[in-house]
């Protein structure tokens, strides 16, 4: 579902990213950014479980939602790499230093503001930063599939414990009094991890036994809040 927007989105609502912050004179056009970026681009919704397709440079902000970031393999016998879950706020391109293609699945009912690359052009003669800001998005989005890459290196339980960090950071997860209670089950998150099954199933139970997390039923993951 695509549609146009009926007025621009207002920096009030959507704050400056953190990143930018480290380039003053881009984050200082924010509400000029959002603006042109408003004017350029389509408001999309794609419906839980299904595969955003954009082109490798068109620019996606995430307005509602979740959506995951995963990578390819770096290798042929290894795993994907996911990224993150992008949330309210989130930018990303399709491709990182024109190598790395990302995939991007929407885990729950997600809005976007996408600009596709064809529209870059002219977005770029309205705001004269823009060219900084996407350098900046760049350096971003490659230190943050860096650190991705590195957490294949770890153990599985190590894997399994970062993708419910992520998932219960994210806004969809909802504070209770046995933890953040996320909505998954031992099979995405240890897909997602890249485990294989034998040894997700030690790393669930140590963690469980750990009092780090808990499940309720099939669809239903308490994290609290510990370190393993």
């Amino acid at each position: 579902m695509t549609g146009v927007l009926s007025h621009p989105i207002s920096a009030l609502d959507l704050p400056p990213p953190v990143w930018l912050n480290e380039v003053p004179e881009v984050a200082s056009e924010w509400a000029k950014l959002l603006i042109a970026a408003s004017l350029h681009g389509r408001i999309e919704t794609y419906a839980r479980g299904k595969e955003i397709e954009a082109s490798p440079h068109d620019l996606l902000l995430v307005l509602k939602g979740c959506v995951l970031a995963i990578a390819p393999p770096q290798h042929d016998d290894g795993h994907h790499i996911f990224i993150s879950a992008l949330r309210k706020g989130d930018i990303i391109t399709p491709s990182i230093n024109k190598r790395v293609r990302i995939g991007l699945h929407a885990r729950s009912t997600t809005t976007a503001l996408r600009v596709p690359q064809t529209a870059i052009p002219e977005y770029m003669s309205d705001v004269g930063v823009l060219e900084k800001f996407f350098l900046a998005l760049e350096l971003e989005l490659t230190r943050v599939y860096a650190e991705a890459a590195t957490a294949t290196l770890l153990r599985s339980q190590a894997k399994i414990l970062r993708v419910i960090e992520i998932l219960a950071s994210h806004p969809d997860s909802v504070r209770t009094t046995a933890g953040m209670e996320i909505e998954t089950n031992k099979d995405e998150i240890r897909s997602l991890a890249g485990v294989h099954k034998r040894s997700a199933t030690r790393a669930f139970q140590a963690l469980v036994e750990a009092g780090i997390v808990s499940f309720n039923g099939y669809k239903r993951v308490y994290f609290n809040g510990k370190q393993a």
